[in-house]
């Protein structure tokens, strides 16, 4: 009897005794140069909140790729999302667990609105290679390694050149043909760039997707991020969350009646 009182008093003490907050995690992330990018901040916040945890995430905005990937790097960011590479698994602290359901892999071009008839007849990957048309693709991109492996035609650029890499293509005098672009990016960079066009049957697609990328500063969170992701993407958050900010990029784009030109991905050590 004795020791049951004694444990009961010890569960009182415990209930008068205020909560501590929780630990808050500050983010630090930066928002590169492409549409539909806040759709990330939103699933990164709201997944985590959802778990109970206190989140405050202060926004970089308009940086190059290549700057945002320095900066996680070298701990100036929290964070950061690219397409999954082994390199990036090394290079910084990766979150195991895609996050556009793979709709980066999913690619359409911005073309000059004089050349659509071009791509009219383009019904499978040696249609679109026998183009040979250039496109333009970032330095250490991905797409990089992709556009190469299926052999076909690009230039890639570095720093902050996607400013005037539209105006480029539009001109046709640099010898830049298209820009390819994720589904969820293309409409707002179109409606942004109204001087160029969204190419209307091709659906490009590659099997990759998105991940978050921690730097090594921040490693402490990544079990708390990687556990709020994954219960977003089991319980529908993840897709209530692509619906909600890219809704219109799937209306405006008909991606069911495109013709798919599926592009075969390069093994890991292909350069």
């Amino acid at each position: 009897m004795l020791a049951l009182r004694v444990i009961l008093l010890q569960l009182i003490t415990l209930l008068c005794v205020p909560v501590s907050l929780a630990e808050k995690i500050d983010l630090k992330v930066g928002l590169i140069r492409a549409g539909g990018q806040q759709y990330f901040v939103d699933l990164l916040q709201q997944s985590m909140e959802v778990m109970g945890h206190d989140v405050s995430i202060d926004i970089l905005e308009d940086l190059p790729q290549a700057r945002t990937v320095y900066m996680v790097q070298n701990g100036d960011l929290s964070l950061t999302w690219l397409i999954q590479t082994d390199e990036r698994d090394h290079e910084m602290v990766p979150i195991e667990v895609g996050i556009t359901n793979g709709l980066i892999g999913h690619r359409v071009l911005l073309i000059p609105p004089t050349e659509q008839h071009v791509y009219d007849e383009v019904y499978s990957l040696d249609d679109f290679r026998e183009l040979n048309k250039v496109g333009v693709l970032g330095k250490n991109w991905y797409d990089v390694k992709v556009w190469k492996f299926n052999d076909l035609p690009y230039i890639e650029r570095e720093g902050g050149w996607q400013a005037k890499v539209y105006r480029q293509i539009a001109s046709g005098r640099r010898g830049l043909d298209y820009f390819s672009r994720g589904v969820f990016e293309v409409v707002e960079e179109a409606d942004q760039h109204p001087y160029l066009m969204i190419e209307n049957n091709l659906l490009l697609i590659y099997d990759r997707d998105f991940r978050f990328y921690l730097s090594k500063k921040a490693e402490k969170y990544k079990a708390i991020v990687l556990e709020s992701v994954l219960a977003a993407r089991e319980s529908g958050l993840m897709d209530r969350l692509i619906r909600k900010h890219w809704a219109s990029a799937f209306e405006r784009l008909s991606l069911d009646h495109r013709r798919q030109i599926l592009l075969k991905n390069p093994p890991e050590n292909f350069n």
